[in-house]
């Protein structure tokens, strides 16, 4: 490691619930994704939630937005990085900003293929219709929970936009979980699709953590909060990797340790 930065580990436990169609595989619609840039580890999970598919050659659907957003919240943390604002008082309100000006350049980008265009023109008549509007219209939505850990002063935030579940360790363990989502619309005149709009909405929040030892972000297919209070008492976050939870719900637990003398700090 960079003098001055402690060893760490991550782990990326992930598991697909049942499919909606019998014998069907393919992959699960949780995403995560870790990297480490400069003194600072960055890792995250969006939970798509079940919606609309275009299931053309191109195919999109929420496990896409889902990856999309995670690409574009690295990327904008990656830049607040190299650009030295990531830690300026109230820098964090613009990452969830930039994260959907990003996401649904993206979006567009994918929805503007001729294939997915043919696509929708093909099954216009399958598609949900505003009738108010006389206009189509699909939706998607995310659950997203990310960690931005500086390794050096052990300082960090949680930023979570829906039910993922955090639960972090300073100087004791505390349980981080909020409501909201990551809500994207595709809409299009009746008569001509390709003229459509996206567009992206979110409720988010942040909370800064201190002292950091250990981090555990799970999608909520994972555990019940009132599971992870449970474990809390037992003293140990590692009991989480052996949770047994029988849902049919897509499963993603990330555990983050510093340190490896077992304690959190060398």
């Amino acid at each position: 490691m960079a003098r001055g930065i402690p060893s760490f580990e991550v782990k990326i436990l992930a598991a697909p619930g049942n499919r909606k169609e019998i014998g069907r595989q393919e992959l699960a619609e949780d995403v995560a994704g870790f990297a480490f840039h400069n003194k600072y580890a960055i890792f995250w999970i969006a939970d798509g939630a079940p919606g609309a598919e275009i299931r053309s050659e191109d195919y999109f659907g929420s496990r896409i937005i889902a990856r999309y957003i995670g690409e574009s919240f690295k990327e904008v943390t990656k830049n607040a990085i190299r650009r030295m604002r990531l830690e300026e008082e109230g820098y964090y309100e613009n990452i969830f900003k930039e994260t959907l000006d990003i996401l649904k350049q993206k979006i567009e980008r994918k929805m503007r293929g001729e294939d997915i265009l043919n696509y929708l023109k093909e099954k216009a008549d399958k598609l949900p219709k505003d009738h108010a509007e006389n206009c189509y219209l699909l939706n998607w939505s995310v659950s997203f929970i990310a960690a931005i850990v500086n390794l050096e002063s052990f300082k960090g935030v949680i930023l979570t936009a829906g039910d993922c579940i955090c639960v972090w360790r300073g100087e004791k363990y505390e349980i981080i979980k909020r409501h909201g989502r990551i809500f994207v619309e595709w809409r299009a005149p009746a008569n001509e699709i390709h003229i459509f709009n996206i567009k992206t909405a979110e409720k988010h929040d942040f909370v800064k953590i201190d002292k950091i030892r250990e981090i555990a972000l799970m999608s909520d297919g994972v555990a019940s909060k009132y599971d992870i209070e449970r474990i809390i008492k037992r003293g140990n976050i590692s009991i989480i990797e052996e949770i047994s939870k029988k849902t049919d719900d897509d499963k993603t637990l990330i555990v983050f340790k510093i340190g490896g003398d077992g304690d959190g700090h060398e």
